[in-house]
């Protein structure tokens, strides 16, 4: 769902490879024991996040490229 969802909002298909896997597992108990301990819940949806995350990286790029766009000639 997380790729599809990057792929949506990239408007481009991912090239995957699968990495460690044993990472992720990990990272999700982690957060799964927070959870429980202290009850906390994230506020807002991985949707939403992501989709700030890509509309400021795209805002980033295009200050780069227009950055770099002049040092070309």
């Amino acid at each position: 769902d997380f790729i599809k969802m990057m792929e949506s909002l990239l408007g481009a298909k991912a090239k995957m490879e699968l990495l460690c896997s044993q990472e992720t597992q990990r990272s999700h108990m982690q957060y799964d024991d927070l959870r429980k301990k202290v009850g906390f819940q994230l506020s807002t949806s991985i949707e939403d996040r992501l989709r700030e995350f890509v509309q400021w990286y795209k805002v980033l790029l295009s200050i780069i490229f227009s950055m770099t766009k002049g040092q070309d000639n």
